[in-house]
């Protein structure tokens, strides 16, 4: 079985929603999955206190997990 997933994080408005993409494969003893975020590695302000202090978010970030079932 394989299934793959796609999100977004649009600015304005919309705080608080993200997204993000990944695939995985499920096999008879196999399970990979490789996800991402921040693909275009853009700089972005995830959030801000009530006095001013703002964080940024997340650089890039690849994972890949791979298990086998025996």
């Amino acid at each position: 079985m394989a299934l793959a997933w796609a999100s977004y994080r649009p600015m304005g408005n919309w705080e608080g929603f993200k997204a993000g993409f990944g695939l995985r494969y499920i096999g008879e003893t196999w399970d990979v999955t490789l996800a991402a975020r921040n693909l275009f590695d853009k700089t972005y302000v995830s959030s801000c206190l009530a006095h001013g202090d703002c964080f940024y978010g997340d650089r890039r970030t690849v994972n890949l997990t791979v298990a086998r079932k025996f």
